[in-house]
C-alpha cells in the first residue's frame, strides 16, 4: 500500500468490489447449472465479504473509526479463509468438511500444518508483507486494548486538561485516518476476491 487514496475514492472501489464478488459467485455456478458442496463454501465467503464490506461503509458514513477497524480485522479473517483453502491438499474435500461443521483451524496444508490464524498470518505475510500488520493493529480494536483508550480522547490540552469523547467511535479524529483504514479495506477486499477466483480453479467441471 502506497499512496494513500481519497476516502471517497475508497468507498467506491469497496462498493465496486461487492458487486465483482457478487458476479464472481453466480458466474461461477453457471458454467454447468450444478451446485457443489464447494459451491456452498465459496457462496458463505462471498456473502460475508459483501455483507462485511456494506457494514463498514456504514460505519465510515457513521464516522465510527472503532468498529469499523473491527469490520476490518473480520475481513481479514475472511480472506484467511479463503486463503486458507488454496493451501489444503484437496481444496473441495476441506470445503466439504467446512460444510459438515469441522472447525477451519482442524484443516492442514499440503505440508500437514494446521490452518490456524498465526500460521495464516505467517503464510500470507510472505506474498502480502503488509497484511500481517494491518491484522496485528486492528486486533487491537476486536481485544479491548490501549487503541480503545487512545481513541476515546478528544483531545489533551496545553495545561494538561483531556477531554473524553465516549460513545462516538473516535469521530473526531481527521479524515486522514478514516483515508487509512479505508484504503486498507480496499486492499483487503481486493486480495481477497483474487484469492476467491484463485479457489475457483478446485471447483468440479471447471472450466
Amino acid at each position: 500500500m502506497s499512496e494513500l487514496p481519497n476516502l471517497a475514492t475508497s468507498i467506491q472501489r469497496i462498493s465496486d468490489l461487492e458487486q465483482s464478488f457478487s458476479s464472481c459467485f453466480f458466474e461461477m455456478i453457471r458454467r454447468d447449472g450444478k451446485m457443489y458442496m464447494f459451491d456452498f463454501f465459496v457462496a458463505g465467503i462471498c456473502d460475508r465479504a459483501i455483507s462485511t464490506s456494506r457494514a463498514f461503509r456504514q460505519m465510515i458514513d457513521d464516522r465510527n473509526y472503532t468498529v469499523s477497524a473491527v469490520i476490518l480485522r473480520s475481513h481479514i479473517d475472511t480472506l484467511f479463509r479463503v486463503f486458507g483453502m488454496t493451501l489444503t491438499q484437496n481444496p473441495l474435500k476441506s470445503c466439504e468438511d467446512v460444510f459438515k461443521g469441522v472447525r477451519f483451524d482442524c484443516l492442514t496444508d499440503k505440508s500437514g500444518k494446521k490452518l490456524k490464524d498465526f500460521y495464516l498470518k505467517e503464510q500470507i505475510g510472505k506474498i502480502h508483507e503488509w497484511i500481517p500488520k494491518v491484522y496485528e493493529n486492528s486486533s487491537g480494536f476486536v481485544h479491548m486494548s490501549e487503541k480503545n483508550i487512545f481513541t476515546s480522547i478528544e483531545h489533551i490540552g496545553d495545561t494538561g486538561e483531556i477531554g473524553l469523547a465516549v460513545g462516538y467511535g473516535g469521530s473526531h479524529l481527521p479524515n486522514e485516518v478514516f483515508a487509512e483504514v479505508a484504503a486498507a479495506f480496499v486492499h483487503v477486499s481486493q486480495v481477497c476476491f483474487e484469492t476467491t477466483g484463485e479457489l475457483s480453479i478446485f471447483r468440479p467441471n471447471h472450466t
